[in-house]
């Protein structure tokens, strides 16, 4: 690829695709996609334009934000792809949730907990599997309650997930969602410029 070693990889990752698409129909999954760096975003709108021609199904995940989420969500409406808004879950989904991670339904003080989560699936495992660390959820016939005082502090795995998130942007945009986050859920954007 002209010496470049950037296309000679993508290049590379695309003839394996081709290669595995010539032997069977393949799925590719990629997360995140709002973190990709140029020659992942490269691939990725190289494989759009060929999904048409191949046995190949891309399913990817994007946070709707940033001129790269942009540019990738407009390759795929522009070559008739799906796309679906994932919202927060839902209350039973929540309890689903913790269900499968805690071996019991939420009772009534451990659902209020999660609750606090407002149906970020990120929020609300980090916090069962914490709480379940320090030992203060009990399961007892298909329902599991929070033990012990009803106070639950933010893990500090969430805390180092998001500040890893958080990490790449500039100290001016860290420092507005600083404010944003103290006047809480809603708030216009007069209330946040008077801060």
């Amino acid at each position: 690829a002209g010496g470049n070693p950037v296309l000679a990889g993508v290049e590379r990752v695309l003839g394996l695709l081709d290669y595995w698409c010539a032997v069977a129909p393949v799925v590719l999954v990629a997360e995140d996609l709002q973190w990709a760096d140029a020659a992942s975003l490269l691939v990725w709108e190289r494989l759009v334009r060929a999904a048409g021609q191949l046995p190949l199904l891309l399913v990817g995940s994007c946070r709707p934000a940033g001129e790269q989420a942009g540019r990738l969500m407009r390759q795929v409406g522009l070559r008739d792809g799906v796309m679906l808004e994932l919202g927060p879950l839902g209350g039973g989904e929540v309890a689903a949730l913790a269900e499968d991670r805690v071996g019991g339904r939420p009772g009534g003080r451990l659902a209020r907990v999660l609750a606090r989560a407002g149906g970020n699936p990120l929020y609300v495992r980090e916090l069962l599997d914490a709480l379940v660390r320090e030992g203060r959820v009990v399961a007892s016939r298909g329902v599991a309650e929070l033990a012990g005082e009803a106070a639950v502090a933010v893990p500090v795995s969430l805390q180092a997930a998001i500040g890893q998130r958080l990490a790449g942007l500039d100290e001016p945009v860290a420092r507005m969602l600083r404010w944003a986050a103290v006047l809480g859920a809603e708030f216009s954007a007069v209330d946040l410029s008077v801060v």
